[in-house]
């Protein structure tokens, strides 16, 4: 039954890998400048909690937020997320672009390397816990599409078309220990994708005139490591060790250092002029083919507290920072940048705590908020967003196996401004539903006993 179970997780990651880096339509015109708009690397379960979990720990459901999460898992845990969004684009003077996208948003899994059955079977208490886990998240995204029409002068109207698209994916690899409360992670992000840039320059009110078409695309690759440490106080303790029925108070405080890195870029473009838009091309201004160079990402860290108490609700808070001032961009990446902060909050309630509860009580509810300024500084005006999370989650049991289905929502603003004259040259409205699995399974090195 394991064989085929892995199987089965082969073949679900063998296909949305293939399709990953196709599945980005989103209309963003910020994308253009950095390496696009940045993306969460998490879960959509943590989603319904703004992503707060820095410090969030879990017996059952893998959190990617922190490397060093893994290891007080109790099961193996398979994570799998999709995601739809809604987008309301506005400028300052009030047109509107409304659009629908979506993509996967994670595939991972977390294994623990010591079976919590075997624990019980034993009956010893292991103060040494390990974990693996794997997985593929998106890290940044480019998608815009726009047309430019300068009409100034009378007599002669200039067009320009805009459209750009793209991915950095991010193959992540970790592992983790943990001594008694106290563990440690270390985690190896793979990023690669490309990014790419059209830009066609029509002189419309001209006949048989000489137009612009420009292609420019990056490919990047490159190693950004990460370290977790979590640390965890059972508040109620002593009841714990007294009675084991007794549900347990927990605190717990959390910190991830992103450690800085170099990628490499490498930048090919094709600038031609065509006399006419079927015509072949007249004259090729650039060619480029694959030009390398190093480019730099930045440090950055996250610190959070988590608390929940007895199995029926949590609390959590994150602050994340990035040092994208010190980032280095390689050739054809536009845009300057600068430090980035968020702040975040979330929780969870579960009504019930039997599995054979009815259906509201067994459902569990996720709550959050969060706000933060972008990282990309474009001609004076700078990005900040703020938004708000709503989530449920329902578990559905086997022997020996669980799932959990997850259905999240987020709903935010993101607004350009510039910080000197106060003008909103561009406002975005939207609006993400989440829709996520969780499977368990603690068969894994369970040891078989025979009577």
């Amino acid at each position: 039954m394991k064989q085929f179970n892995v199987l089965v997780i082969t073949a679900i990651i063998a296909f949305f890998t293939n399709r990953l880096s196709a599945q980005n339509t989103e209309n963003s015109p910020l994308s253009r400048y950095g390496v696009g708009d940045l993306k969460a690397m998490s879960t959509g379960w943590m989603s319904g909690m703004a992503n707060a979990g820095t410090a969030y720990i879990s017996d059952q459901l893998y959190n990617p937020l922190n490397p060093a999460a893994s290891s007080f898992l109790k099961q193996t845990d398979f994570e799998l997320g999709i995601f739809a969004k809604y987008n309301s684009l506005k400028d300052n003077n009030n047109h509107k672009i409304q659009d629908w996208s979506g993509s996967l948003n994670n595939i991972s899994m977390a294994i623990p390397l010591r079976n919590s059955i075997n624990e019980i079977l034993d009956r010893k208490k292991y103060n040494h816990s390990y974990a693996i886990q794997f997985g593929l998240t998106p890290y940044s995204s480019v998608g815009y599409r726009s047309e430019l029409v300068d009409s100034s002068d009378k007599s002669n109207r200039l067009d320009r078309f805009l459209q750009g698209d793209g991915l950095i994916n991010s193959f992540n690899l970790g592992g983790s220990y943990r001594y008694k409360n106290v563990a440690i992670g270390l985690q190896l992000n793979y990023l690669f994708g490309n990014l790419n840039y059209n830009q066609n320059v029509l002189f419309s009110s001209i006949p048989a005139v000489y137009d612009s078409y420009l292609n420019d695309k990056v490919h990047i690759r490159g190693w950004k490591p990460s370290v977790g440490f979590l640390y965890r106080k059972i508040i109620n303790q002593k009841e714990v060790e007294k009675d084991n029925s007794v549900r347990k108070k927990m605190f717990s405080a959390g910190l991830v250092i992103n450690l800085p890195s170099n990628y490499t870029g490498y930048y090919s473009g094709l600038h031609v002029t065509r006399f006419s838009e079927n015509i072949a091309v007249v004259d090729t201004v650039l060619y480029v083919n694959e030009r390398k160079e190093k480019g730099s990402l930045p440090f950055g860290f996250k610190a959070g507290v988590y608390y929940t108490h007895k199995e029926k609700y949590g609390l959590m808070g994150s602050f994340n920072f990035e040092d994208w001032q010190s980032a280095e961009f390689t050739e054809g990446i536009l845009g300057s940048t600068k430090a980035t902060s968020q702040f975040l909050v979330g929780g969870w309630y579960k009504p019930g705590q039997s599995d054979f509860d009815k259906f509201i009580k067994k459902s569990i509810y996720r709550f959050g908020a969060y706000l933060g300024n972008d990282y990309r500084s474009i001609g004076g005006n700078e990005a900040k967003s703020y938004g708000l999370t709503l989530g449920w989650g329902y578990p559905i049991l086997f022997l020996r196996q669980d799932a959990m289905v997850h259905i999240n929502f987020d709903v935010g603003n993101r607004t350009l401004e510039n910080q000197i004259t106060g003008l909103k040259p561009l406002s975005e409205t939207y609006f993400m539903i989440h829709f996520g699995i969780s499977i368990n399974d603690n068969e894994w090195f369970l040891k078989r006993r025979y009577n």
